[in-house]
């Protein structure tokens, strides 16, 4: 009797330790995964706006507007100057009062007066600007100033909320939401800019001010809106200002580094134009400037250049994008095609001029 009690004993913990060792061995079923809920709008953007809105500027120009009018009693030409006034927007960088905003608020101006968002207003000095990114910076002076961190814009993304602050209309301390609604976006007004859209209201008055994401970030200047259209704005990718911030602060413009060509993608209408150009990739030089770096290294109307340092170019921007990673002095090879040949051009970038330093006229600017 004892035996077997022994024995059915053991056979219970033989039992227990194979069903032990199956339920760890066992493998777990699969089981479908369910995906991610979509994320859910905001309730409010009231924290948001209460960190963020401090650090958002009303920026009024004055300018002097000189007007000649003709000699209609024979007593010579006369003039009269009025004084011009404007308004748009900006938003600290730094505690010790360094702003930033469009060029196009604060050219030509003769008085800058900046209102902060508690209704303070203090003189403004332009420290420096730069017409072919509409960007500029604007120093108040003060100590322990709210800012705003800058963001990546790279990392932006369509569809992730926004927030666009500033003076729509003279309007002071306005926010409105929305969406990205595209990157690198083309944009008539500035070729070298792949521009932030968003459907987040921008008017005439917001220019300058910033474009935040949900972390307080600005990944964007709000610089354009579309002409005849709602919900359509342009901001400029707060990484363009990042490459161009240091000069504007310690030089007051921007010196940029400068082939001495210009150039135009290989399209269908181009082909037509010039068959030998189908099956190939890059950018057609379509002049030489003389004297330039392109001229003394040799290339020449009709090379492609299909490389810039390695790496390859198929569209304007990307040599854009390139050439505003280097300065003046930098020595950069391309790669180009000449007929059947291809071969290395390394050469020596200059400065670029100031007469090609300028923008095309806007279609329309907040």
């Amino acid at each position: 009797m004892a035996g077997s009690a022994r024995a059915a004993a053991h056979l219970k913990r033989w039992l227990f330790g194979a069903a032990v060792l199956l339920f760890v061995a066992a493998p777990t079923p699969s089981v479908a995964a369910k995906p991610a809920p979509p994320p859910q709008p905001p309730a409010n953007f009231v924290a948001l706006v209460n960190r963020v809105s401090p650090a958002v500027v009303n920026i009024d120009v004055e300018q002097q507007v000189r007007r000649r009018f003709p000699d209609w009693f024979g007593t010579g030409e006369g003039a009269t100057t009025r004084i011009k006034r404007g308004v748009g927007s900006g938003f600290l960088i730094s505690s010790d009062g360094l702003i930033v905003t469009n060029n196009h608020v604060v050219q030509g101006q003769s008085k800058l007066v900046v209102t902060l968002w508690g209704g303070r207003t203090l003189p403004g000095r332009l420290l420096g600007s730069d017409p072919l990114t509409d960007l500029a910076l604007v120093k108040i002076e003060g100590r322990g100033l709210p800012s705003l961190p800058l963001g990546n814009s790279d990392r932006a993304q369509v569809g992730e909320w926004v927030l666009a602050l500033g003076s729509p209309l003279g309007l002071r301390r306005t926010v409105t939401s929305g969406i990205v609604s595209s990157t690198n976006r083309e944009v008539s007004i500035n070729e070298r800019l792949g521009f932030i859209q968003t459907d987040a209201a921008i008017n005439p008055g917001n220019s300058g001010g910033p474009l935040v994401n949900m972390a307080g970030q600005v990944i964007g200047i709000n610089a354009v809106i579309a002409a005849e259209a709602q919900g359509i704005g342009f901001a400029i990718p707060v990484n363009a200002l990042k490459l161009i911030l240091d000069d504007l602060r310690t030089k007051g413009r921007v010196e940029r580094a400068w082939l001495g060509i210009s150039f135009a993608g290989i399209t269908p209408d181009l082909i037509e134009q010039f068959p030998e150009l189908r099956g190939k990739e890059g950018l057609v030089v379509a002049r030489v400037a003389a004297g330039s770096p392109a001229q003394r290294a040799g290339l020449k109307p009709e090379d492609v250049i299909v490389a810039f340092e390695g790496k390859k170019v198929t569209a304007a921007r990307d040599l854009i994008a390139d050439m505003a990673r280097h300065k003046p002095g930098d020595r950069v090879t391309l790669t180009v095609q000449r007929g059947k040949r291809r071969q290395e051009v390394t050469l020596t970038l200059g400065t670029m001029p100031e007469r090609e330093a300028q923008p095309a006229a806007p279609d329309e600017e907040p």
